[in-house]
Parts: C-alpha cells; sequence; structure tokens
C-alpha cells in the first residue's frame, strides 16, 4: 500500500505568511482610513487604495495557486484504500431514527411517495411488546393507511410469516380491501432463522423496519438496493401466494384461518 506524502512544510509556511500579510494589510488601510490618515500623510496617500487593492489581489492569488497545487499532490499520492473508501460512500444516504415511531413515521411518508413499487418482509419472529401501544399505535395506523391507499396506485408486495395475531388481523384488513395493486405471500412453518425485516422502495431506498436492530435506519444506494431487491425477489418466489392482486387463494386463507382458530 502506497503512503500518502506530506506537503512540504515550507510550502505551508509560505502559505500561512501570505494569509498573514493580507490580513494585515487589510487591516492596516481599515483602520488609517477610518481615522483619515491617508489623507494627512503625504508617503501614505502615494500608496493608494488602488495600489493596495492590486497588491491584496496579487496575495490571494498566490494563495490560491499554492492551494492548487497542494490539493492536486496530495490528491496524486493519496492511498488507494482511502481513495476507495471516498469513492464507495458517495451516492450513500443514511438516514436514523430514535425509536420505532418515527421510523414508522418516516415509513408510512415514503410508502405514500412511492412511485412504482413497494416490497415488503413481515416476518420478524417476534412483535414488539410496544407494538400497536402509546405513539406507535399513531404511527403503524398511518402506516396501514397508505398501504391501502397505495395499493390502489401502485404494486405493493408483501410476505407473511403468521406467527402473531396481529399480522393476521393485518391480512384480514387486505382480504377485505381487496385492491388490485396489492399481492402477498407467506411461508406456512416458521423455522428458527433469524430474519432482516426491510422494506424497499422502488428499488432506490432499504428501511429496515424492526425495532430489535441495534440501529433503525433507512439507506439509499443504488448497489445496495440491488442487493436486498435480488434477495426479496428470491424471497417472493419461494412463498406460498395468497394475493395476487385482486385474485385471492381462497384454499390458502381457509388453510391459515383454521390454524389461528385452533391456536
Amino acid at each position: 500500500m502506497s503512503k500518502a506524502k506530506t506537503i512540504p512544510s515550507y510550502v505551508s509556511l509560505a502559505n500561512e505568511i501570505i494569509l498573514a500579510l493580507v490580513s494585515v494589510i487589510s487591516i492596516l488601510l481599515v483602520v488609517l482610513d477610518f481615522f483619515g490618515l491617508t489623507d494627512k500623510n503625504d508617503l501614505i496617500s502615494k500608496f493608494s487604495h488602488q495600489s493596495a487593492t492590486l497588491v491584496l489581489l496579487s496575495l490571494l492569488s498566490l494563495h490560491l495557486v499554492i492551494r492548487h497545487f497542494s490539493a492536486n499532490k496530495f490528491e496524486s499520492e493519496f492511498p488507494d484504500s482511502q481513495k476507495f473508501l471516498i469513492e464507495s460512500l458517495k451516492g450513500v444516504e443514511i438516514r436514523t431514527f430514535i425509536d420505532a415511531s418515527e421510523q414508522e413515521e418516516y415509513l408510512a411518508k415514503r410508502i405514500l411517495e412511492a412511485k412504482k413499487r413497494v416490497d415488503d418482509l413481515s416476518w420478524k419472529k417476534k412483535l414488539s411488546p410496544s407494538y400497536g401501544l402509546g405513539k406507535r399505535k399513531k404511527s403503524q395506523q398511518g402506516y396501514e393507511k397508505n398501504i391501502s391507499k397505495m395499493s390502489k396506485e401502485i404494486v405493493f408486495r408483501e410476505v407473511f410469516i403468521f406467527n402473531d395475531t396481529r399480522r393476521y388481523e393485518k391480512l384480514e384488513r387486505r382480504i377485505s380491501e381487496n385492491f388490485e395493486g396489492y399481492s402477498c405471500r407467506y411461508f406456512p412453518i416458521d423455522e428458527q432463522i433469524p430474519r432482516l425485516q426491510f422494506v424497499i422502495i422502488d428499488s432506490e431506498e432499504i428501511i429496515f423496519a424492526s425495532s430489535s436492530y441495534p440501529k433503525l435506519c433507512a439507506i439509499k444506494n443504488p448497489t445496495l438496493c440491488e442487493i436486498f431487491q435480488s434477495y426479496f425477489d428470491d424471497v417472493w418466489s419461494n412463498a406460498v401466494p395468497i394475493m395476487d392482486g385482486s385474485n385471492i387463494k381462497h384454499a390458502e386463507v381457509a388453510k391459515i384461518r383454521d390454524g389461528f382458530n385452533r391456536s
């Protein structure tokens, strides 16, 4: 790995001296002009404002030239690994949330802003005890309302695991609405495998929708979205269909209802 070389000390010193001269001359001229000394002293009057401006511009130009070549030298000798790190961060937008309510409010807003498709994984092993309580109830109502609204306008795909009554209730709401844009599938066996729960908006942004994660966040990055989109599509293709737009798989719905009636 190459080592980054520092800018020679004498170049930095010269640059500092130039900036110091610019500051001193500027302050001196302001003070002399304020007290009217430029008109009373023959020596000072010869050094007109026009001449002073030319000197200041020359010094500033010299400063900019030094800065330009110093920056080019530093960039050309910057270690490849650090260049790669900076390049990899371009186009990444990360948003963090203080709690699940804030995250759900943002998710509801982004669902409303979606233009093409929303892909939602609802298969976390365990729902939070705060789900449906306090301020989370309001944020979840907004989330549910926007799913209903956007299912009339864009494609909304959701994958379930019915390990909680609240998910079963959510499915019943979607069946009763029966909007053409909404489709869902499920996995009938709740295997004990840790699962990432996230929502993808227009294949552009990933929102990690689980308060059990160390950080609640949303990430915009084309490469990362492409990876997670491929993962979701694989999950979707292996799940059992329940609703395909307005086409409801009544046999599967009967199985799910029967399972909850017996539990």
